[in-house]
């Protein structure tokens, strides 16, 4: 077996250390030996297959894309085959490398085999076949037919963007052509005020490294999917390019002088400000709409998100919390997490429109429209970290609509801007708000007058974290919109802060 089928890339420094302290440099001692030699022959016989193809004259575009499919299968396979897949005891399955979304060192490892009959390669394969079928059935059209061998190539991502790869059904609509552009969302091909909507999924600041992780499958797809698809130049990379990802990583920072934390939300914020403002270029202004998902527990996330969003000449208009996550992911399970995505609806506006108000009648405004939307929610049978941060949709809408507003007084904490308003303003006073409703419906209404402050934090604390534990950020925040210091004698004969935890 030629040693180039297993990767010997190295695994780079990570804001997840874990692989290099425990010798998983090059990326291949993530796999055992039996590992590597089986995944070893099926690249072998990947590549075997592609070549006998490419000899028969036989490798034209839909063959390509067939090939590349089985690609993702093999990657599939090659994720639930690693030192760091386990056994699932609540599923009775192998659980894939990343269920808990790191690269978390596990006691023992599952594996799966890779050629019995039904299982291993024939599974992943039977996925992915239903993907695609399922893909298609939702395009509203079978698959296209494939080009001749020697149709000419879009030599630019403009040529792509005007060609049509399937032409439109008139008697379907819903079968309209579609072009897939493999880009740079901070430079858009499109033109001004020439799109109806943009739907997106961005990268929830710090709570994945998808390039990072990615790495784990694009050193495999290079050997399979690159090989099927030389001349496209998506393969060349050693790795993934991390320094364009728009996340916050300190470990890219950590060079740098002063705390990496706050460098890598700058430079997070920054990312998602130009991808906005291409955003906000781009549709048009008297009917366009774009809806962004967001999820994340952190203040400090959202207010780096939809900052960017409001800046960039966005109102948001609505949020609709949907479930999107299962109670079996490893995840999730047994942790106070969010199982719901919210989904952000915004609007362009002339930032000149805005008439902000001062900042006491705003923060009145979000009381009023939290309380207003806490019936709605109610009836989503929303987890109580859920419904925190679904809150947050009211009082993002009351702040982008008055954004420019102004304290009446400066904020001790806050001597860069003291009179400034900002969403992290809007989504404390949203968590005061779903707090007070809360201390209400777990006391009978009877919680606002029978507790002390650090009493209702230390209830809806438990109430809200499901546990013992958590950052210390949360709880810093928490307390604070409850009127509690940390620092406090009191509070430290209730509180441990040790590992910002």
């Amino acid at each position: 077996m030629p040693k180039t089928s297993c990767p010997n890339e190295p695994v780079p420094e990570l804001n997840d250390p874990r692989p290099l302290y425990y010798g998983m440099s090059p990326w291949r001692n993530m796999f055992s030996p039996r590992q590597q030699l089986a995944h070893g022959y099926c690249v072998q016989a990947f590549r075997e297959l592609v070549d006998a193809d490419r000899d028969a004259g036989q490798l034209d575009d839909t063959r390509q894309a067939a090939w590349c499919y089985i690609a993702l299968a093999l990657d599939k396979l090659f994720a639930r085959n690693s030192l760091l897949s386990v056994w699932d005891s609540g599923t009775n399955k192998v659980a894939g490398t990343f269920a808990s979304h790191d690269f978390g060192m596990k006691w023992s490892y599952a594996e799966m085999t890779v050629t019995i009959a039904g299982l291993g390669l024939d599974w992943t394969l039977d996925e992915i076949a239903e993907c695609i079928a399922a893909l298609t059935a939702m395009a509203g059209h079978p698959a296209p037919a494939s080009k001749p061998a020697a149709a000419a190539q879009p030599e630019s991502q403009e040529e792509m963007l005007a060609a049509d790869s399937v032409p439109p059904d008139p008697e379907n609509p819903a079968a309209a052509a579609a072009q897939v552009i493999n880009g740079d969302a901070q430079m858009l091909l499109q033109e001004d005020a020439s799109v109806d909507a943009v739907i997106f999924d961005p990268p929830y600041h710090n709570n994945v490294n998808y390039a990072e992780l990615s790495d784990f499958f694009y050193v495999w797809l290079k050997r399979t999917a690159g090989y099927a698809l030389p001349a496209d130049g998506l393969f060349v990379e050693q790795l993934t390019d991390k320094v364009n990802e728009a996340i916050a990583s300190p470990a890219r920072f950590k060079a740098w002088p002063g705390s990496p934390g706050p460098r890598a939300t700058a430079d997070y914020q920054a990312k998602m400000d130009n991808i906005f403002a291409e955003c906000h270029r781009v549709l048009k202004k008297d009917r366009g709409i774009m809806v962004v998902m967001f999820t994340h527990k952190t203040t400090a996330a959202w207010n780096a998100m939809t900052l960017g969003l409001i800046e960039s000449g966005f109102n948001i208009t609505r949020a609709w919390p949907v479930k999107t996550e299962a109670e079996s992911s490893l995840s999730i399970r047994d942790k106070a997490a969010a199982r719901s995505t919210i989904l952000l609806v915004c609007r362009p506006v002339d930032p000149e429109e805005r008439r902000p108000q001062t900042w006491n009648r705003v923060a009145a405004e979000i009381q009023a429209a939290v309380r207003a939307d806490a019936a709605r929610l109610a009836e989503l049978d929303l987890n109580i970290v859920d419904l925190y941060t679904a809150a947050y949709g009211a009082a993002l809408q009351v702040i982008s609509e008055n954004w420019g507003a102004a304290r009446e007084a400066a904020h001790p904490d806050r001597p860069e801007d003291p009179f400034g308003v900002t969403p992290a303003d809007a989504l404390e006073v949203a968590r005061q708000e779903v707090a007070a409703l809360r201390s209400e419906q777990i006391t009978d209404g009877q919680g606002a007058q029978l507790s002390d402050p650090l009493t209702r934090f230390y209830i809806l604390a438990q109430d809200g974290m499901g546990g013992p534990v958590m950052p210390f950020d949360e709880a810093n925040l928490f307390a604070r919109a409850l009127g509690v210091e940390l620092s406090d004698p009191a509070t430290r004969c209730i509180l441990e802060n040790k590992n910002a935890k």
